[in-house]
Order: C-alpha cells, then structure tokens, then sequence
C-alpha cells in the first residue's frame, strides 16, 4: 500500500509538472511577457494569502482530523481562510496598486476557492485518501489548461483578465469536487457545529512554528520577485521583466521534479528503517544521484539556445533565459542536494536544522536582494537566488558532514550508489507487484 501511494505521488507530481509547463506554454503565447508578468503576481499574492491560511488549514489538520470532530476543524479553517483572503487582498491592493491592484477584488475570491480547496485536501490526507488526493491535483491544472485555452481562443484581446476567468474554473470546481468527498465524512457526525477554544488553540500552536518555516521558504523562493517589481518596473512600465523571471523559475521547478520524487522515496524508506549507518548511506546516495541527474538536466536547459525559448513561449525577451539557467544553476544544483538533507534530518527530527538553513537562506536573499537587484535587475535577481540556497544548503551540509563524520571524498559518485538505488527500486516493485 505504502508504495502505490509513494508512485502515486510521484505519477501525479509529472502529470502535474507537464500541465503547467503547457499552461505556461499558452500564457506567454496568449499574453506575451508584460502579461504574464501580472499574471505571475497575481499567482504570488494568491499563494502568499495561503501561507497565512496554512496557520490554521494547513498540514496540522493533518495530524487533528483523526482526533477531532470534522465539522468543527472545518468551521474554523474554513472562516480562518475567508478572512485571511480579505486581509491579504487588501495588504495586496495598497502594497501593489501598479499590478495587482485592479485585480484586488479577484484576489480575494479566488484566494478564498484555494483556501478552502486545499483545506479539503488536507482533510483527505487525513482521511488517508492519498489518490484523490493526487487526482485532484491533476483536475485542477487539467481545467485550468482547458478552460484557459477555451477562454483565449474564444474572446479577443490578450488581457490577463482571461487567465482569472480561467482560475475561476479550475479553483470553483476543484473545491466543489473535493468537498463532495468532505461531505461524505460530515454526514456521519453530529450536524451540531461547535466550536471550542481548546481546539482553536490546538490548531494555532500545531500550526505557527511549521508554517513559520515554511513562510520563510516562500520568501526564499519568491521575495526575488518583489524586488524586480520594485526596482526594475517604473510606474505604468512593462511587466516583461517579471514574466521572463517567472517563466525561468518554473521551468527551474520542474527540474527539481527528479529530487523532490528521489527525496520522497528516500524518506519513505528511512521512516520504515533503522540503523544509522543505512541512513547515512541512504541518503548519500540519493543526494549524489539527485545531484547528477539534475546536473545533466541544468546542463541541457542552459545549451540550448535562446532562440529555442524565445519560439516555446512566443517573444523575444524569453531569449535571455539560458543566461539566467546558468546564473540560477548554482542554486539550482544546491536545492537538488537540500531536498536529500532536509529528509535526513527531518526523519531524525531534527527540523530545528532545517528552520535555521531557511533563516540563512532568507538572509542571503533579502541582502544579496537588496544590493544586486536595484544594479543588475533579472542578473541581480538570479544571483540572489543562487547565494541563498547556496547559503542554506552549504549550512546543512556541514552539519550533515560534522554529525556523521563522513569524508568529503564520500559525495563522489560510485557505482555501489546507483546500485543501491536500484536494488531499493527494485524491492519496491516486487512489493507492489
């Protein structure tokens, strides 16, 4: 059971890593790099409200739902989201009334959809549904291409309004879609609703540290962004340079789709293991893999010539985005190392190590931001990236090295690693089989 669901994950991981490639693909077609790039803010304002809403949706409901009544989870996430959502717009509107602004309005109520779409989720992975889990993940990118493709193919113009229309859809139908799975669970309990401060408190304290980490890892992946918008963007100016920065960046996310799913197996095994030496062991060798293959992956992405990118997503501002591949590769290569580590030390609970190496890496962002950015602009904004995970990764290596007293020599690659990997693989499937 444990492997379906880990294959599972990972099958809809590169389903869904090729559908937003190809709704990236018809956005910048449909809208060019200045819509896209109000677009990619609009997306950041949206995500950014879910942080918040993670406080008392998020992964703890995980953990609550088997021990708590549903109904009462539900009334709290679900009001905790709806005013996270007007707060958030609102902060969106007057920290960003050049781009997101207009857009305010759509903020709020496709925020509240995904809040109460990934409460729903949550509520499924505690209810141990891990494939509809999955699948409802596949559905809610699938409508967004279809209905996106519909919407741009239908109605004149290029206006990112489109785009909107289409999140519409896919948030709309994705939460009615997972709440007729909810709904089953409710029906069983009691109708009564009560809500006791208790479990308020319960939610909150499960909530704050976990997605006080987390918010800082947001910031080390997106605060890039803020500065281009500040720096670079002049009152009533071109959005361009935030959509060429935000289509680099997912084509850089869909490179880390090998780590994440090598990352996930890895920690399965160890969560069902025990034996240091098997862990140290362990996870090197699905470090050095991950960190090979999403080498020779970088490698490509960076030879291929910016012409290519500038036919893949319809302008000529995409050509630089080989140049940025390559500013970004040392941060890219860093994080391919980072999500073995971070397992390691999570599996050992120790994610006190973890929060600190984000907290560097959020440091080397908002300082390498603040003095590139405004004189290199998207190099500037590459450059930064790079120094934090370089930054965070680097710490958590050395305390990987200086806990497991490992030789520097150990992070070459051997064929006893590849054969590890495999031989693990390989157990995993006559499992399943």
């Amino acid at each position: 059971m444990l492997i379906n669901k880990i294959f599972g994950t990972v099958g809809a991981r590169l389903l869904s890593a090729i559908l937003s490639f190809t709704v990236l693909i018809v956005s910048t077609h449909s809208f060019g790099a200045d819509g896209y790039g109000v677009i990619t803010m609009i997306i950041l304002s949206i995500m950014f409200i879910g942080m918040f809403n993670d406080l008392m949706g998020g992964g703890a409901l995980v953990y609550l739902i088997p021990r708590n009544k549903l109904s009462e989870l539900l009334s709290i996430s679900y009001t905790w989201s709806f005013f996270t959502a007007l707060a958030g717009s609102i902060i969106a509107y007057f920290f960003d009334k050049e781009l997101v602004g207009p857009y305010a309005l759509h903020v709020f109520f496709l925020a509240v959809l995904h809040n109460w779409f990934t409460i729903n989720q949550k509520v499924l992975l505690g209810k141990e549904r891990i494939g509809i889990f999955n699948i409802l993940i596949v559905i809610q990118l699938f409508i967004l291409l279809s209905s996106l493709f519909l919407f741009v193919n239908l109605m004149p113009g290029n206006d990112p309004i489109l785009y909107i229309y289409a999140l519409y859809f896919s948030y709309g139908l994705a939460f009615l879609i997972s709440f007729s799975f909810v709904f089953g669970y409710l029906k069983s309990e009691n109708n009564k609703i009560l809500i006791r401060k208790e479990v308020v408190k319960r939610v909150i304290s499960l909530g704050f540290y976990t997605q006080i980490a987390n918010l800082t890892q947001f910031f080390n992946y997106r605060l890039t962004y803020y500065f281009i918008q500040t720096f670079w963007i002049s009152s009533g100016g071109s959005a361009a340079p935030l959509g060429v920065y935000g289509s680099t960046n997912k084509i850089v996310e869909g490179n880390w789709l090998v780590s994440k799913s090598l990352s996930l197996v890895q920690y399965s095994v160890l969560a069902n293991r025990e034996g240091e030496d098997y862990a140290q062991n362990l996870t090197l060798s699905f470090l050095k893999l991950s960190f090979f293959v999403t080498f020779l992956i970088t490698l490509v992405l960076v030879i291929l010539p910016g012409t290519f990118y500038e036919w893949l997503f319809g302008g000529q501002e995409f050509q630089k985005i080989p140049q940025l591949i390559l500013l970004l590769s040392p941060g890219i290569l860093a994080v391919s190392l980072n999500n073995s580590i971070s397992h390691y030390f999570a599996g050992k609970g120790l994610q006190r190590i973890n929060a600190i190496g984000s907290l560097l890496g959020f440091s080397g962002t908002v300082i390498a931001g603040l003095l590139l950015v405004p004189v290199w602009g998207l190099t500037g904004a590459a450059i930064t990236s790079s120094i934090a995970h370089v930054l965070g990764t680097g710490f958590m290596i050395y305390i990987f090295i200086r806990k497991t007293q490992i030789k520097t020599s150990d992070f070459c690659l051997k064929r006893t690693d590849l054969n590890l990997v495999k031989k693990i693989l390989a157990n995993r499937k006559n499992k399943n089989s």
